[in-house]
């Protein structure tokens, strides 16, 4: 009996996904360009006069900017193959170490010595005469001679015999077994190729519809422009949530701010309070 390694569970690979990182940069983008607008504006030679003329002015506004902060991809998502160790256990089996085999072998015959008697000479028998010397234990027959037997001779002699011829016997010699180690090829090795998903983000963009333009239009002049026609403006302005500033019926900087901006989120003609503006805005005079 031998240990021996045994592979529980082969070894194996498995696929782990690696999240994108994401990181902020800062993009200075155009929000409207360089542009030429015509303004009203007020000639201090008529206004010495006494003339209730209105003249335009072309007038430069700069480009404008802003700065954005955006989500950009540091890393992008991946992919990684992790390679999970077999399992092995140890048992005890028994391990051939040599293959069965016959083998013969000589077994050397077995002797014994016996004691057995053998006849050296037979009996004999003799006549002897009467008178001579008899031997002792003869009777006496009355004849003249006897008839004497002579006894057989007998010797004891030691002779080997076989008691057991020689033979052989087949014995079988049992196996012998050894632990080795051996690497074994599970799964070949392979690529894994997995489709990262492209990412989109919504971003507002500028497009241009149509070119700008001049054209002459048709503006509220200053006869008609009383403080009661600021307050209706102001009013409407504040409830399209345009901050039209402190509600005073005076046409001040902010109100003007908020009113080309309305103009302008309406594509609506700017430079002036046109007919068109109040009429998108519910002013009536």
């Amino acid at each position: 009996m031998v240990e021996k390694t045994i592979e529980v569970k082969p070894a194996s690979q498995k696929t782990i996904t690696i999240p994108a990182t994401y990181g902020f940069s800062e993009e200075k983008i155009l929000v409207e360009k360089e542009k030429t607008v015509w303004k009203k504006g007020v000639n201090p030679a008529q206004k010495l006069d006494g003339a209730t003329g209105e003249i335009m002015c072309l007038v430069k506004i700069p480009a404008k900017y802003k700065t954005i902060k955006k989500k950009v991809v540091k890393t992008p998502a991946s992919t990684k193959i992790v390679d999970i160790p077999a399992v092995s256990k140890t048992i005890k089996v028994k391990k051939l170490m040599a293959a069965a085999k016959t083998e013969s072998i000589t077994i050397p015959e077995v002797k014994s010595s016996i004691q057995k008697s053998v006849l050296d000479s037979k009996a004999t028998f003799s006549w002897i005469r009467v008178g001579d010397t008899v031997d002792k234990g003869l009777k006496y027959t009355g004849h003249r001679i006897c008839l004497v037997a002579s006894p057989a001779k007998k010797q004891t002699i030691t002779k080997t015999v076989l008691d057991i011829p020689a033979s052989t016997k087949e014995i079988a010699i049992e196996p012998t077994y050894k632990t080795i180690k051996i690497k074994k090829l599970v799964s070949k090795a392979q690529e894994v190729k997995t489709p990262i998903e492209a990412v989109y983000k919504m971003v507002n963009k500028r497009e241009k519809i149509s070119a700008s333009h001049q054209s002459w239009e048709r503006i509220l002049c200053q006869t008609n422009m009383n403080q009661n026609v600021v307050l209706k403006i102001q009013n409407a302005l504040k409830t399209k949530n345009y901050n039209p500033g402190k509600i005073d019926g005076v046409l001040g900087r902010d109100t003007r701010v908020a009113l080309d901006k309305y103009q302008r989120d309406n594509s609506l003609a700017t430079g002036g309070i046109t007919y068109e503006t109040l009429k998108a805005l519910n002013v009536e005079l």
